[in-house]
Order: C-alpha cells, then structure tokens, then sequence
C-alpha cells in the first residue's frame, strides 16, 4: 500500500500532494501545487478588479465629452499575470525535492497556464459583453472590450484574449526558466542578447525597405491570425524554449 506524500512549504500550510501511480496523476499534482500561492488566483483577479472600480470612478467623476473613453487598466491584470507565471519557476527546486521530473513539473504547469488562460479570456470577453450592453458600464468605458477596437467578430474576441493569456504564460516561464538555471547572469544575457536580435532585425528590415512588407503579415491576413494563431505559435516557442532550459537546470 502506497503512503501519501504530504510535504509543507516555507510559505504556505502542509499540501498533499498524494501518491498517485500514474504519470497523469504526477502532473495534476505539479499543477495543484501552484495554487497553494495566492499569486496564482486571487492576486491578478484583485489587481485587474481594482484597476476596474479605479478607472470607473475617474470617468464617473470626469466628462470626457467622448462617446467611448478607452483604457489600458486590463494591463494590470495582464502583468500580475505574467508574473505569477515568472514566479512559478520557483517552485521547480521544490518540485525536484518531491520527486516530480522536470517533464511532470514542466507539464503540470503548462496545463494550469491552459485552463487559466482559458477561463481568463472567457471571463474577459463575457464582462466585455455586459460592458457593450451597459454601454460601458454607464460611463462609455471600454475596459474589457479592447478586441472590439480591431474585430467584431464573437470567435476573435474570445479567442484572441485566451491566446495573449497563454503567451503572457509561456513567454513568463520562460524567463523564470532563465532565471532558475542562470540566475541574474542569465537574465542579464536574456536582455542583452533580445535588445541585439531586436536591433539587428529592425536594422535589416530598414535598410532592405521591407516594413511595407512586414506589416502586411498583421494587416493582410484575416484578423483572426494576427490576433490568434501569431500569438499562439509564440506560445509555443517559448514553451520549447522553456522546456529545453528546465531540463537541463539543476536545482
């Protein structure tokens, strides 16, 4: 008879994590074990909860004289996001110390990054529903609606803020991957070396006079694949890229 595993973190109450024998089990036990911090659930939803009521009583208070007041506020809980995403690379050492593989360890994190940018971008785009309903939650805000600028179509505007949730995801634990094998030297050559192939591609783009051309890869094809199927293969490589880093780090 198999003994459940309980182990306790520094920060939080005992978590059992169970003894399953499955490898499926092993992942659902990497996953659950994120959601012991805060940072996952609670933080994002309280920031972009606060970012909202703010920006809704400056244009309660405020008369624009405009028929729709735009907004950045959904960027705070977009950020909280990919930070809680950066910081649940912490939490591979501990992982390891439990007896987790980095493959279960990097899995089980994936599909917690799935489910919540799913749910995140069905919240999104239903609160963006009851704000075009309420025309902007009585003030003409458009918090939520930020698709609405580019596509009218219900598809997009569902599937485009899922897709940038689960790029924040991916690309976030890719840093944190960095970070956790490298630490600041890591990160230091993260930045450099993105600032340099940024630059170089910007410089060649330039010279050979191909930015008519490049805007046409977001501008030509139907607005679904700008706003979906790019972010989504972005997704994907920093995935592969964080999976190839985690593999190799030692905890």
């Amino acid at each position: 008879m198999t003994t459940p595993l309980t182990v306790t973190t520094p920060a939080f109450a005992a978590v059992d994590l169970g003894a399953p024998p499955r490898p499926a089990g092993r992942v659902l036990a990497a996953a659950r074990m994120h959601l012991v911090s805060v940072m996952f659930v609670a933080m994002p939803v309280l920031v972009g909860l606060s970012a909202f009521l703010i920006n809704l009583i400056i244009f309660a208070l405020v008369d624009t004289g405009q028929a729709l007041n735009g907004t950045g506020g959904l960027a705070a809980f977009l950020g909280t996001y990919f930070a809680a995403y950066m910081a649940a690379t912490q939490a591979f050492s501990f992982a390891l110390g439990v007896s987790l593989t980095r493959r279960e360890f990097f899995t089980g994190t994936v599909a917690l990054a799935l489910v919540q940018s799913v749910l995140a971008g069905l919240a999104i785009y239903l609160l963006s529903l009851i704000e075009s309903a309420t025309n902007g939650w009585g003030v003409q805000m458009r918090f939520f609606g930020l698709v609405r600028y580019l596509s009218n179509n219900p598809g997009v505007q569902l599937g485009a803020p899922i897709a940038f949730c689960m790029l924040l995801a991916l690309a976030a634990m890719l840093i944190g991957a960095v970070y956790t094998r490298w630490k600041g030297l890591g990160m230091l050559g993260l930045s450099v070396g993105a600032v340099l192939v940024l630059g170089v591609v910007a410089i060649v783009i330039t010279w050979q006079g191909w930015w008519p051309g490049f805007a046409d890869l977001f501008t030509g094809p139907p607005v679904a694949v700008p706003l979906i199927v790019y972010p989504l293969a972005a997704a994907a490589v920093a995935g592969a890229g964080a999976y190839g880093v985690l593999r190799r780090a030692i905890p």
